[in-house]
């Protein structure tokens, strides 16, 4: 058959397709009415400080619907932010090496009080005569949990008061009883345990917060958790729970050199360090008084066989502030960086006649200190390739 014969065929097929009507559909569809209910009324909003009163402190009951205090109790919803906050020092600050060193230098107990900020994390409990510092006395805690005690600042803290979950943003539905907080999300939240003040003192003992309101991030607007409080992965508006204090990031650091060579039993090589605070709000480094940053500088050797070889690391300078002994812990010296500040520290770098030879660098390196003594290996390291004569 012709193909132009099958055109008639085609057509009353076509009419209906481009009508819709077909021989068996109904002229008059059914209506169905689709009612959407109203969603929930958002949680009611907290209306006073959250860190009311003094640490440790007393949350209050546990919210209906949250088996105990303990982060463990969190972690099947809110997997992301417990992961995240495990690993931080919030999580582990009471077993930090620094904080026990410095607990151990000025024999207070008082430090605790931000690293355990929960009641039932102490075996016992304080109590102080006239409000002092000092005369303290002990008496047992019916309501201590071993388990709370290792977790230092656990979610609880921050977020229950008095049989609610406290969250910054807002919420309309969850399985337990919510209030909206958005005290949480200021810089008042963090200075509950960042600003702290020894009576009597010439200087706060933690002036985290203080130092901020001096920056020009302050005054811009920039707040602590704009830096320090990353929006969750894929969830936005919330805050990632790592509170991210990357030390390294905040530091330019520029090395300088009197020469692209050094001689084996020579005077030495003249080293220069620049650091500047080019991405701290607040002093660097800031926080507990009796932790610095040490800057070394060193000779690093690869020898075309065996291991790497150091020469000597001359001390070039410390970032970090001192204090008496004794409360009220006056200021003695402070060499650490404000906001946008820079400092130079010079050094000399020799050379032993009997280093091998080898792929060459001078390396500076910034670790850790607490109370002068070296906490850590280097957390950081700037390396200059140079010629070993």
């Amino acid at each position: 058959m012709h193909p132009r014969t099958l055109l008639p065929a085609l057509l009353p097929a076509a009419l209906l397709l481009s009508t819709g009507a077909w021989p068996w559909q109904k002229e008059d569809p059914i209506a169905v009415e689709v009612v959407i209910p109203p969603p929930p009324p958002p949680a009611p909003m907290l209306d006073e400080d959250i860190w009311r009163g003094v640490l440790p402190m007393d949350v209050g009951e546990l919210p209906a619907g949250i088996a105990t205090a303990s982060a463990q109790s969190c972690a099947a919803c809110h997997w992301a932010a417990h992961d995240s906050w495990a690993s931080t020092g919030h999580a582990q600050g009471n077993a930090s090496k620094g904080f026990v060193a410095a607990v151990d230098a000025v024999d207070r107990p008082d430090c605790w009080s931000c690293h355990r900020p929960l009641q039932q994390q102490y075996a016992t409990l304080g109590s102080w005569v006239d409000g002092s510092p000092g005369d303290r006395t002990d008496t047992p805690n019916p309501a201590w949990s071993a388990t709370l005690s290792t977790e230092s600042v656990t979610c609880v803290a921050c977020h229950v008061r008095d049989g609610h979950i406290l969250t910054p943003t807002v919420v309309e539905q969850a399985p337990h009883p919510v209030l909206h907080a958005p005290q949480m999300l200021t810089t008042e939240m963090c200075a509950g345990c960042h600003q702290m003040t020894w009576p009597g003192a010439d200087q706060p003992l933690y002036d985290t917060v203080g130092e901020w309101e001096r920056s020009a991030w302050a005054t811009a607007g920039v707040t602590c958790l704009d830096c320090h409080g990353r929006p969750a992965a894929g969830r936005p508006g919330a805050t990632s729970h790592d509170f991210s204090a990357d030390v390294k990031r905040a530091m330019t650091v520029l090395v300088s050199l009197g020469s692209d060579a050094i001689t084996r039993g020579s005077d030495g090589l003249a080293v220069e360090v620049e650091v500047i605070n080019t991405g701290s709000a607040h002093s660097l480094p800031t926080g507990s008084p009796w932790r610095g940053i040490e800057l070394r500088a060193a000779l690093r050797i690869q020898p075309e066989e065996g291991d790497v070889v150091w020469g000597p690391e001359p001390l070039l300078g410390r970032l970090e502030r001192t204090l008496k002994s004794e409360p009220p812990f006056d200021t003695l010296t402070d060499s650490r960086l404000p906001p946008g500040e820079r400092r130079v520290f010079k050094g000399m770098l020799a050379a032993p006649v009997d280093l091998p030879s080898g792929v060459t660098t001078v390396e500076v390196t910034a670790r850790w200190v607490v109370t002068g003594k070296p906490d850590a290996e280097p957390f950081a390291a700037w390396s200059v390739p140079v010629t070993l004569d």
